[in-house]
């Protein structure tokens, strides 16, 4: 904020603009000394809307609304940052506006620079909740900001109010807009300073100085506001909620308290009396948890009440900056009076003034809205200064003779704040504890504060709760998400977004090895490293294809650091012969040897069944898992993510590695156990090839007899030859394609069909089908197309 002439008002902030308002500003009155600190310009209706608007913009701006969380978390610690390196800037502007101690504001700025750091860990560590699924769908809460918050402090802590508002607010997605008291309205100018300092964009912190009756009133009533949290007086709050209410808005409030300080007759008498002091005394007693009704056990009361009464006459009132003072005026002379009248009702109902009721002799301290700390006797629980907050350094202090009766006079009120007790039995301090209706209870301390506990009453001391994790959750509203995990339900790209969406949070595998990305393993490979959040290590001789993964996060690792550091691996090999080498290993260690107890090995190639049934048994005796999952369908599938895979595993492991398979595949079934998948694949092929071979030889007939092969194709899929190979292959998949532009050369399929000749044999079936498609494939390799796509072996027929 530029300096002013000390003439000129203070400005407002407005969209990262400072606003001086030269028409009806309000005076800053020093309670210490009585001088005016300054001029304040009030904002009117016409800058509320500004500052709505505002807000508005910059609750919807994708710069503000999607920062990730640990960037926005990363402005919050610069906010904080802030905050320490101008602490004492911060703390004479709360001292020369509301009169507390130095070393209490000093306190109190420290306070303030914790809760941003805290709001900061607690914006980049919480997350949405999976919730308990009934169904077959995932279901999760997801938590939104409300957009515009309007968050309106008190005088009294100001330093510690804005930020335990502003900072969660924030830290929640919100813009906010802050009003703060017009008795302490620089601490507020200054946050908004050190925010736009720290990056906050301009437009997410407006800072709108004025009157609570009208800057506030207008701030609650506008139509643009979403969420109003107060922090003040239950009259003020009670008008607020009304207003809210008919808005249908959310209102968080935190009001007022006529805490009890209770004492035992087996309490530590001194240590009770120096948190009593503090409870009540310490910033001239303004504050909402103040301990301003003291019950005492009757058989220790009149020896407490002396304690009391001598330690509160050494409390040393005086200036705020003087370094001995433990006690300040209160915050403005408008609040003395205050404070006066009701020490005025007490005498007049009978109570006995047994310390201060007065104002301080001291004439240094006679321009000052200074009071003595009072303690009054002889007054019942339903006298106005017992039942009324009073806010000031008045200690009311009453008898009592058992626990019952202590309950009822410490419930026998509209206010349930907090309340402290002192005892040394447990039992009895936590049968009181849980009796007592506030929001917080100190046992054997008083005034002990955390950011990180949740805050708020009971009763007629407010709505919702601050700090801890609550604090920020009272700034969000909540979503429910329920999404279909039935396959049926959905577009597969639609699933895929999802899968990569919740990938991180779906796998134990954190770490996935990838060996042999050749031609189906590298799209395989991608999806795996960028739909699932772990880390994926490949290893090929080929350096090409890992070139290209490196881009999508996959490192290149050697089949060694695999095996040490993969949980599960999945191997994408020419054939069952290298993959048994590359288990069973040979001149270097194998993955028999270099793998440990509890990894996982799923073998995407395709393998004979009985080789995958043998290597799953040498691996399980070491404690390492084996399915065979061999991939069915084409390179163009592969990329896509929409590869079949049968796989073969115990029921078990294929749950475990199901969410993996997904991230390439769209149909996987479970074969059966392990072998089953191979002995799906292997048969499936044999299907294909006829297929694809009966095709190759009626496009050579056909065309030797003169038919177009287009409308050869068209008709019979009109015919009874229509078929699944004939309609979505056709023409297309019987043109001869150079390996490996397409997938599933000719030796392949020969390779393949091989395995179905030797599962066929050792089931005891002839499979001469599978024999004579072999033969034919081996015609195709003599004649040189042993690299040409499988559906080449129609050159078989035209050169015949």
């Amino acid at each position: 904020m530029s300096p002013q002439p000390a003439s000129t008002p203070k400005a407002f902030l407005i969209n990262g603009e400072w606003i001086t308002a030269a028409a009806d500003p309000f005076e800053s009155v020093n309670p210490a000394t009585g001088q005016v600190n300054y001029q304040v310009s009030a904002a009117d209706k016409n800058h509320i809307d500004a500052a709505v608007a505002s807000a508005r913009r910059a609750a919807q701006d994708p710069k503000w609304r999607e920062m990730l969380p640990h960037v926005r978390a990363q402005v919050l610690n610069r906010i904080a940052n802030r905050i320490t390196e101008r602490a004492d800037e911060f703390a004479r502007a709360q001292m020369m506006e509301n009169g507390k101690v130095w070393s209490e504001c000093k306190a109190q700025a420290a306070s303030a620079a914790a809760t941003f750091r805290f709001y900061a860990a607690v914006c980049e560590t919480q997350g949405a909740e999976v919730t308990p699924s009934r169904g077959d769908y995932l279901s999760m809460t997801a938590y939104e900001p409300y957009g515009v918050v309007a968050a309106i402090t008190p005088w009294n802590s100001p330093l510690t109010m804005e930020a335990q508002k502003v900072a969660p607010a924030l830290a929640a997605g919100n813009a906010v807009i802050l009003k703060p008291s017009e008795v302490t309205p620089s601490a507020a100018l200054l946050l908004g300073e050190v925010a736009l300092e720290a990056g906050l964009p301009a437009g997410v912190l407006n800072v709108v100085t004025g009157l609570g009756a009208t800057t506030g009133k207008w701030l609650v009533q506008h139509p643009g506001v979403g969420m109003v949290s107060f922090t003040g007086g239950t009259a003020t709050g009670r008008a607020i909620g009304m207003i809210a209410a008919e808005r249908l808005i959310p209102v968080a409030l935190e009001l007022g308290g006529k805490s009890p300080h209770i004492v035992f007759e087996d309490a530590n008498l001194e240590a009770a009396v120096e948190n009593i002091m503090g409870g009540i005394f310490e910033g001239s007693g303004q504050s909402c948890v103040a301990g301003s009704r003291l019950f005492v056990q009757r058989s220790v009361y009149d020896k407490l009440v002396t304690l009391l009464v001598e330690r509160a006459g050494r409390i040393k009132v005086g200036l705020p900056e003087d370094p001995s003072s433990e006690m300040g005026p209160l915050a403005s002379f408008a609040q003395r009076d205050r404070v006066e009248k009701y020490v005025a009702s007490a005498r007049a109902e009978g109570g006995q003034i047994l310390l201060g009721g007065e104002r301080p002799e001291a004439a240094e301290l006679a321009n000052g809205a200074f009071f003595l700390p009072t303690i009054i006797a002889g007054l019942g629980n339903q006298a106005t200064c017992v039942r009324e907050e009073i806010f000031g350094p008045v200690l009311c202090v009453l008898p009592f003779d058992d626990e019952a009766d202590l309950i009822e006079q410490a419930n026998d009120s509209l206010y349930g704040l907090a309340g402290g007790v002192w005892t040394g039995n447990y039992q009895r301090a936590w049968r009181v504890a849980r009796a007592l209706q506030t929001g917080l209870v100190w046992i054997n301390t008083y005034k002990q504060l955390s950011i990180a506990t949740p805050f708020g009453g009971f009763k007629e001391s407010g709505i919702g709760r601050e700090k801890g994790v609550t604090g920020i959750r009272l700034y969000q509203q909540s979503k429910g998400l329920y999404w279909s995990m039935d396959p049926r339900n959905m577009a597969w790209p639609a699933f895929d977004t999802i899968i990569k969406a919740i990938g991180p949070h779906m796998t134990e595998f954190k770490t996935i090895g990838f060996i042999g990305v050749g031609v189906m393993g590298e799209p395989m490979c991608r999806h795996l490293a960028t739909k699932t959040g772990s880390v994926v290590l490949a290893s090929d001789l080929d350096q090409a294809p890992l070139d290209r993964l490196a881009a999508h996060g996959v490192k290149k690792a050697s089949v060694a650091e695999i095996a040490a550091a993969a949980d599960i691996i999945f191997l994408s090999l020419p054939s069952g012969k290298v993959v048994r080498a590359l288990v069973e290993g040979g001149d270097t260690p194998g993955l028999l040897a270099q793998c440990r107890s509890g990894q996982v090995i799923v073998d995407l190639s395709t393998s004979p069944a009985p080789l995958t049934r043998e290597l799953a048994a040498k691996l399980a005796e070491r404690g390492i898992a084996f399915a065979d999952a061999p991939v069915m369908r084409t390179r163009a599938a592969a990329e896509a993510g929409t590869l079949a895979v049968p796989v073969g595993a115990p029921d078990e492991l294929f749950q475990r590695i199901e969410p993996l398979i997904a991230c390439f595949a769209s149909d996987i079934t479970h074969a059966g156990d392990i072998g089953a998948g191979q002995v799906v694949k292997i048969l499936n092929n044999m299907v294909l090839y006829e297929t694809v071979l009966a095709l190759a030889e009626a496009r050579a007939i056909g065309a030797r007899a003169g038919v177009d092969p287009e409308r050869l194709f068209k008709a019979m899929s009109t015919g009874s030859a229509d078929s699944f190979a004939l309609r979505n292959h056709g023409l297309k998949a019987i043109v001869p394609q150079v390996f490996p532009e397409r997938a599933f050369p000719v030796s392949y399929a020969k390779k393949d069909l091989e395995y179905a000749v030797d599962l066929a044999t050792s089931v005891g079936v002839d499979a001469t089908g599978a024999r004579n498609l072999v033969a034919c494939f081996e015609a195709a390799i003599e004649q040189g197309h042993a690299d040409k796509y499988a559906p080449a072996i129609s050159l078989v027929f035209e050169n015949t």
